[in-house]
C-alpha cells in the first residue's frame, strides 16, 4: 500500500492531476556541500578562489564540465516536472542552501524569465566564484529576490552576502533580507524557510 500511494504522488494519474487543476512549483537546490570539500580552508569558505580547483569543481563564475553538467540537470529536471504536473508558469519558485543557494543566484539570473520569484539561505557564492561584480544581477532586476543569511555563519561570511544585498538596492529590486542574529550556516537552513515561503506567496509573475 505504502509503495501505490508514493507511486501516485510522483505519477498522479491524469485525470486526478486535472482535477488538482494549477499547482504551484518551489525548486529546491542543494549542490555539493561546503563541508564534505574542506570544512576550514578559509579561501573556499571565505572568498577568493577554493583551493585546488580543478575539473571537479562547481566553480560557477568560470563554468567547467561539472557545473554545466549540474546546471544542465536542474534545467532537465524543471522539463520534466513541468511535464509530468499541471505547473503555474506565473507560480514558478527557485531556492536553494549554501552551494545550492549560489546556485539558485546562479540559474535564477541566467534563466530569470522563468522564476516568479528566487530564494538564497547562506548562499556560498564566494566559493562557487561569484560576485555581484563578475555576475551581474541586471538581466534578473525585475525578479523578487529573498536572502536568508546567519551573522554568525563561519563557512559562508556575512559580509559576502550583504554585497548582493548593497547591489539589490541600487537596482531597486523587490528583496527581502533577513539576517539571523546568531545564525549559523546549517540553522538558516530551517529558520529561513518560512520566510522564503511567505515571500514566494506574495509574488508571482502575473504581479509585475
Amino acid at each position: 500500500m505504502a509503495d501505490s500511494v508514493a507511486d501516485e504522488a510522483v505519477h498522479p494519474e491524469p485525470e486526478r492531476l486535472e482535477a488538482r487543476g494549477l499547482v504551484d512549483l518551489v525548486l529546491h537546490l542543494e549542490l555539493e556541500h561546503l563541508e564534505a570539500r574542506d570544512p576550514v580552508d578559509p579561501a573556499l569558505h571565505g572568498g577568493g578562489a577554493p583551493r585546488g580547483a580543478g575539473p571537479g569543481a562547481a566553480t560557477l563564475g568560470t563554468p567547467n564540465e561539472t557545473s554545466q553538467r549540474s546546471e544542465k540537470d536542474v534545467m532537465n529536471v524543471l522539463e520534466m516536472i513541468r511535464k509530468e504536473f499541471n505547473v503555474d508558469e506565473n507560480r514558478t519558485y527557485l531556492m536553494g542552501h549554501s552551494m545550492g543557494g549560489a546556485g539558485a543566484i546562479y540559474i535564477g539570473v541566467k534563466y530569470a524569465s522563468i522564476w516568479a520569484a528566487v530564494g538564497a539561505e547562506a548562499p556560498a557564492t564566494a566559493p562557487a566564484g561569484l560576485n555581484p561584480n563578475n555576475y551581474p544581477l541586471e538581466p534578473a532586476k525585475n525578479v523578487p529576490m529573498i536572502i536568508v543569511q546567519g551573522d554568525m555563519d563561519t563557512l559562508v561570511p556575512v559580509a559576502g552576502t550583504r554585497l548582493w544585498i548593497d547591489k539589490m538596492k541600487s537596482l531597486n529590486m523587490t528583496y527581502q533580507y533577513v539576517e539571523v542574529p546568531g545564525g549559523d550556516h546549517g540553522s538558516v537552513l530551517t529558520t529561513g524557510a518560512p520566510d522564503i515561503f511567505a515571500f514566494f506567496a506574495k509574488h508571482s509573475k502575473t504581479a509585475r
